[in-house]
């Protein structure tokens, strides 16, 4: 039996009481396409999965699977978790789709971006960045570093434009935490972990790195060995211990914004780097030829500019490491 087509986005006072209904409901096309996504949905990956709900969809007349859920904040309704369905169900050219639907309401997008985490943190298809959408709009620090650096990014793409994201967000956000670290080994964990504990100053501070980084090797694809884990982490520890440390060590240079960016430079600059970073990662055995390729072009960028050394750290993991 066909129901009512529309959904409304106004609670009754048992729905209120109950947060939540759920019924068995049909809908045009035309609907379908004019739901609202919210936007903790992820975006939709035609992969093997995807073409095996759409043929599910058409054997089936147009039932989709499992249950839609819609989302209602100040009246505005949100489709915030079946996107990946939708788009399957319109890709079948079917002119009704059946659906089991359970509207909820919510206080704001933070709370329903959190229970779409909540209700797909165990569907193994979930990425790192997939989990920080959702929660982005219930962590502000988090949507602040975002916007003061435009270069990170959910869904990575590396086009050539002056805007597009070409870093993502969760890597960058793991391997700024692995910098903080007297040694930098990877650290592993939950990205939503390392988004909570971001601190605005740390956002703050992280957003003049990637801004530096972002005017010191641009956006050619010649410098994407750059923008690597390993180069990244080393840099940022780098820029950590002789930049925002105010007293990086007896007779190791302090240096300032400018004056790191203009070392940057120099490891975009060299054609033996750019080849020998492809492929390698932030390990024990990594770590210590990278440290030294780097500081050695520091140095030389120095030394060509100033004539003089360049004083920089030798860390204890520089001499122990496998």
């Amino acid at each position: 039996m066909t129901t009512q087509l529309t959904l409304s986005t106004r609670a009754s006072k048992s729905e209120q009481l109950l947060h939540a209904v759920t019924e068995v409901r049909s809908f045009t096309r035309a609907e379908v396409e004019s739901w609202r996504h919210a936007p903790s949905q992820r975006p939709v990956r035609r992969n093997a999965n995807f073409w095996k709900v759409v043929g599910e969809i058409k054997q089936s007349g147009g039932a989709l699977p499992g249950e839609l859920k819609f989302g209602v904040v100040d009246r505005v309704e949100y489709l915030y978790d079946g996107g990946h369905r939708r788009e399957a169900f319109l890709v079948t050219e079917l002119p009704t789709a059946h659906a089991v639907v359970c509207r909820r309401w919510f206080r704001d997008l933070a709370e329903m971006g959190e229970a779409f985490d909540d209700a797909n943190g165990h569907i193994a298809s979930m990425r790192p960045d997939d989990h920080l959408r959702a929660l982005e709009s219930s962590l502000p620090v988090l949507a602040e570093l975002r916007a003061a650096a435009p270069i990170l990014g959910y869904d990575v793409t590396r086009r050539n434009s002056v805007t597009a994201p070409i870093l993502s967000t969760s890597m960058v956000l793991r391997c700024w935490a692995t910098s903080a670290h007297e040694t930098p080994t990877l650290l592993r964990g939950p990205a939503p972990e390392l988004a909570r504990a971001l601190t605005r100053e740390e956002a703050r501070n992280l957003a003049a790195f990637l801004a530096l980084t972002l005017s010191a090797w641009g956006r050619d694809i010649e410098f994407r060995p750059l923008w690597g884990g390993l180069n990244l982490t080393l840099c940022m520890w780098l820029f950590r211990q002789q930049v925002l440390n105010p007293n990086p060590g007896r007779g190791v240079a302090k240096l300032s914004g400018s004056q790191f960016l203009k070392l940057l430079t120099a490891l975009g600059a060299s054609s033996a780097y750019l080849e020998w970073l492809p492929g390698r990662i932030l390990d024990e055995r990594q770590r210590t030829p990278c440290y030294r390729k780097i500081t050695s072009l520091f140095n030389a960028r120095w030394r060509a500019e100033t004539e003089k050394a360049l004083k920089m750290l030798k860390p204890a993991w520089l001499f122990y490491s496998r």
